[in-house]
């Protein structure tokens, strides 16, 4: 999956040492939120007091920790490819709309947190019934 953004990745890995310092910074801030804000969830339930864990806060925790190192992730690739624009440099296409098209990249990130959104709530609806 991650083959067609290599070379970027390659890059940010390398420009910057501490990347992975701060990919795990980031976890830790992820866990630390997820665990905050399904803490009052976790004490509250029949199951935790049985000494049983809510398959809903581990989810909910391990998401926040997701979102938080895709975002210092994508932040990294961003001053990569901003870089590799201005040196003339090839990158990826998906990578330059996304990170480095001003106004267009905040309409492709709005139509694709909505088509997310709107994949995720049909899909828990038909796992519903």
């Amino acid at each position: 999956m991650f083959h067609i953004l290599r070379e970027e990745l390659d890059e940010a890995f390398r420009a910057d040492g501490r990347l992975r310092w701060k990919l795990l910074a980031a976890a830790l801030v992820g866990l630390v939120v997820g665990i905050k804000l399904t803490g009052k969830f976790w004490l509250s339930t029949e199951e935790a007091e049985h000494g049983g864990t809510p398959l809903a806060s581990i989810c909910i925790t391990g998401a926040t920790i997701l979102v938080s190192v895709v975002a210092v992730l994508l932040l990294s690739l961003k001053d990569v490819t901003k870089r590799r624009v201005e040196d003339g440099q090839a990158v990826n296409l998906l990578l330059r709309c996304y990170l480095c098209s001003g106004v267009l990249s905040l309409v492709l990130w709005m139509l694709t947190v909505i088509v997310v959104v709107l994949v995720a709530t049909v899909g828990w609806a038909w796992g519903l019934e």
